[in-house]
């Protein structure tokens, strides 16, 4: 069955009922909403019955989402970024036709707490507490109820907290579940409305529907579509649905039924507010559209318009990457530069660094990270994936390479005139670098920082007499990234790269 902001830079190590809730499962399952849920919601954020289009419905409307990204915690089990922007991409082609448009209202924000990641409905408070105040939020958990009768709830809406939640094994299989309870989050129902706990069944009801009205007491819509108003979703471009989906295995129907005025019933498989599931393509309907259209121009949803919009320009990717090459075979394992060329339109990048035995995700906003913590003489796989608030369907590339057993952490060269020794390096910003080093003699030396494009920073002669000497380098006022320390004596020049972070 179809389920219908942080540091700019972060990692994540990869080692349902509900009172006043709407939600959908991608296989069998139940589904929480009811009819007066979205009587409900109806009052909380008023719309227009019918599906009467009361505005422009051509105008594209930018809606700003924010994703929470769930863990327990000790902040394990969260979903890798790459699938949210993938998931946000596939929101954005299952809305196509109907001229609304999704984007990052902000980075992604991370949730430690075992209970919203198991039972988020049970942590609905908790849940309220962390929204956003200018976006549809979006809670991606591991579970959203226990196993039912009927099956498990993959994602829910909910009313009264105007939040969406789904679990991330659709967010990774890229379903159609969020596409499902964002469409009830702009007030749609199912089109089955009504028959959600109790799904047509030949013991039950027979070959022909004999009554006017669900075990619910929703009024049963008929084939012929004089009661689309009142009847099922109160939508009459969506033909009657008896919750046949819960039913039938994928995008099939087999049965021959028929309802109260003894009219054969043929469901429309491939909408999104149904129950049917891996049809090739699933569609919203002209009134569904222009009811969520209603929704979305409503006084209540003010708060999603006038944001400021992102850059919307499309990324193509896939980037180029330059360090590690393909196969390379390095020296070191704890001072790894990541590199690759900037994407044309990107303001950030996924990166996953991959071994045998762990997973890293990070978000950064330059083409380049700069890597302490890899394990040695490890094969290693890293995947970066260019994206920006406005755009997240780019390509990604990933590249193998193969650490080795030298540590990179302090520099020294045991066979050089100028005997260096280079700490802390990687440093924090604001901590001291020291350089300690021994000079046979008395001799002058020039000092140089530069940053990765080669402009000077600072620059410093000093005459040294002969003996262990010690030169210091302040970090503070030095951005995070990469730089060249030069040191240059009368007979020889030694440069060392420095990472500030």
């Amino acid at each position: 069955m179809n389920c219908k902001n942080l540091p700019v830079f972060f990692i994540i190590f990869s080692f349902v009922f509900i009172q006043n809730v709407s939600s959908q499962h991608f296989m069998k399952g139940v589904c929480g909403v009811h009819a007066h849920h979205m009587d409900e919601m109806e009052k909380l954020y008023p719309n227009d019955l019918k599906g009467i289009q009361n505005t422009d419905r051509n105008a594209t409307m930018h809606i700003p989402v924010q994703f929470h990204l769930v863990a327990n915690d000790a902040g394990v089990g969260r979903i890798p970024p790459a699938f949210v922007l993938k998931q946000l991409c596939k929101l954005n082609e299952d809305f196509a036709g109907t001229n609304m448009r999704f984007y990052l209202h902000n980075n992604f924000l991370h949730v430690n707490n075992s209970g919203v990641y198991s039972e988020p409905q049970s942590n609905d408070n908790s849940l309220r507490s962390r929204k956003v105040a200018k976006a549809v939020n979006i809670f991606i958990t591991d579970k959203a109820t226990p196993q039912g009768d009927l099956g498990t709830i993959l994602g829910y809406y909910n009313p009264g907290g105007d939040y969406v939640v789904l679990i991330k094994s659709e967010a990774i299989g890229l379903t159609n579940t969020l596409s499902h309870e964002v469409g009830h989050f702009f007030s749609l129902r199912h089109t089955f409305n009504g028959w959600e706990n109790d799904p047509w069944n030949a013991a039950k009801y027979g070959d022909t529907i004999q009554s006017r009205f669900t075990s619910s007491g929703a009024e049963i819509e008929f084939m012929n579509r004089n009661n689309c108003t009142t009847g099922g979703d109160l939508l009459c471009d969506t033909p009657p649905d008896y919750n046949f989906g819960n039913l039938n295995a994928g995008c099939t129907f087999t049965q021959d039924i028929w309802d109260f005025n003894k009219e054969k019933i043929i469901p429309q498989k491939e909408n999104q507010m149904g129950y049917f599931s891996f049809c090739p393509d699933f569609i919203f309907t002209p009134n569904q559209i222009t009811r969520m259209v209603n929704n979305y121009n409503s006084s209540p949803r003010n708060f999603l318009k006038n944001n400021p919009l992102p850059n919307l320009d499309t990324i193509v990717g896939p980037p180029v990457l330059l360090k590690p090459s393909q196969g390379e075979q390095l020296n070191v394992f704890d001072g790894v530069l990541f590199d690759w060329e900037d994407v044309p339109n990107a303001t950030h990048y996924v990166i996953e660094i991959k071994n045998p035995s762990t997973t890293e995700h990070l978000i950064v906003d330059k083409s380049e990270y700069y890597a302490t913590n890899l394990r040695k003489n490890l094969q290693h796989t890293y995947t970066v994936t260019p994206f920006s608030f406005g755009s997240f369907c780019a390509v990604s590339k990933s590249v193998t390479f193969k650490t080795g057993s030298q540590s990179v952490t302090s520099v020294s060269d045991e066979e050089s005139l100028l005997k260096m020794v280079l700490y802390p390096n990687p440093v924090e910003r604001g901590q001291i670098i020291n350089l300690q080093f021994e000079t046979p003699y008395s001799m002058d030396i020039d000092f140089s920082l530069t940053d990765i494009q080669g402009r000077i920073l600072k620059q410093h002669s000093e005459t040294f007499a002969q003996g262990k000497m010690n030169y210091s380098l302040e970090s503070d006022r030095l951005a995070s990234g990469i730089y060249m320390l030069k040191i240059q004596s009368e007979k020889e020049t030694k440069s060392y790269k420095i990472l500030i972070h």
